[in-house]
């Protein structure tokens, strides 16, 4: 199941090389438009090999077509297909298009070098040692962009994304805007029989849930993700040798989510409460931290106890669906509480002076503070101990593993690196 990326990029070929083997790379939420793109991508890098290929076929003195291998191919990549769930007709159909356009490209190439009356001008590598293995491998890829994309073939956010990569097949030789057409339509009728595949076996993809409105731990800035469990989730990936996809989730759909099977794993600084433990498992611990009180500093001396907050004249602040939310609800009668959508902006209603306290962990606390001057911790200490640790559905066979990995990491001080680290570029931004 493993397969380090460098191992796979070494037979992916330099046609696949930015489209898939790029180790350091931003990390960012899944998207239809970028799984659509991916499916397009790698019709586009099949076809930019063509011209290597027919250039084998010239020099070997061999035909353009050959039946034998493309039935191979066709049959092979059927079977792969239902493997994955998706129809094998369809697919049928896809590769077939593809066969096509493959054909006329080289038939092109062939063409041009009698009109010029030379051979290709470039050294040809060997069609069965190392542009078949590539041709494979986009084979592969396309499959597994298949089943991510399944359902956004014709979503209108994916149209731009479609129309850019049509023009730039449209400039491979010989691609008419016939074959344009019969590829899309071909893509359009791909269909999923059945959704529910191991993808960590079948696709050796990891996918991860996270919020990304959770400094230091996920947050999101612009189109990136970054943050601890950001770097955490990206090595795990590596170590697993698996390629990771984060799933956005919210803190209100969490553990629904898991359930659905949307992700394998879910990474936000997700703190072990026996709620979550009833419903899902847990790694081990690789954070721990507790609730206390922030607000402007003006009101420091306010705020220094539960007690002292929980007044009819106080107005709570608190974001839905996580654990400020229930401590919030079990401990709170008198103050009045206000519940702001967007953990990303919650504290600017304490800035603001739209709301007098929140109660949040003490590392947010501490990030906070640090961003802004006009913030200060109210108690020295906690109000409850959690441990920050990596949810997983009941019966992963991945528990064993991350928990290995896990330990190693908190033991040689990763762990503690990346979320200094994180907290540093925390709190130099807005």
């Amino acid at each position: 199941m493993k397969l380090p990326q460098l191992q796979r990029c070494a037979v992916f070929g330099a046609a696949l090389l930015l489209l898939l083997c790029s180790v350091a790379h931003a990390a960012r939420f899944a998207d239809a438009a970028d799984d659509v793109a991916r499916v397009y991508d790698a019709i586009d890098a099949r076809l930019a090999l063509m011209d290597e290929v027919a250039a084998w076929k010239w020099s070997q003195q061999r035909p353009i077509v050959d039946e034998e291998r493309e039935h191979l191919v066709l049959e092979s990549m059927v079977e792969r297909a239902r493997e994955l769930g998706i129809a094998g007709e369809s697919v049928r159909h896809v590769f077939e298009v593809q066969v096509q356009m493959a054909r006329d490209v080289q038939t092109e190439y062939f063409e041009m070098w009698r009109r010029e009356g030379r051979p290709p001008a470039r050294a040809v590598r060997d069609l069965e040692t190392d542009l078949r293995p590539a041709l494979d491998a986009i084979g592969a890829e396309l499959l597994a962009a298949l089943y991510w994309a399944r359902d956004d073939l014709q979503h209108a956010s994916a149209v731009e994304a479609i129309t850019k990569a049509l023009r730039r097949i449209a400039l491979h030789p010989g691609v008419t805007a016939q074959h344009l057409a019969e590829l899309r339509a071909a893509l359009h009728d791909v269909r999923v029989d059945v959704r529910n595949i191991d993808t960590v076996a079948r696709l050796h993809v990891l996918r991860i849930g996270t919020t990304g409105d959770y400094a230091p731990f996920s947050s999101e800035s612009g189109a990136e993700l970054r943050g601890l469990d950001i770097e955490l989730a990206q090595a795990l990936a590596a170590h697993l040798g698996l390629t990771p996809r984060f799933v956005r989730t919210t803190w209100l759909n969490l553990m629904s989510d898991l359930e659905a099977d949307r992700f394998d794993i879910a990474m936000s600084g997700i703190a072990n409460t026996p709620e979550r433990a009833a419903r899902a498992e847990f790694s081990t611990a690789y954070h721990f931290d507790g609730k206390t009180l922030v607000a402007r500093c003006d009101d420091r001396a306010k705020f220094g106890s539960l007690h002292e907050v929980d007044r009819d004249s106080v107005r709570i602040i608190v974001n839905p669906g996580g654990t400020n939310q229930q401590f919030v609800h079990d401990h709170i009668e008198h103050a009045k509480v206000i519940v702001h959508a967007d953990n990303r902006t919650v504290f600017n209603e304490l800035l603001a002076g739209r709301a007098d306290v929140m109660i949040t962990d003490a590392i947010e606390v501490e990030l906070q503070t640090r961003r802004h001057k006009e913030l200060c911790r109210t108690m020295a200490g906690t109000l409850t101990n959690a441990a920050k640790a990596i949810l997983l559905p009941r019966g992963s066979a991945l528990a064993k593993n991350i928990d290995q990995w896990l330990q190693a990491e908190v033991a040689r001080g990763g762990v503690q690196e990346k979320l200094r680290r994180a907290m540093n570029v925390e709190a130099d931004s807005d």
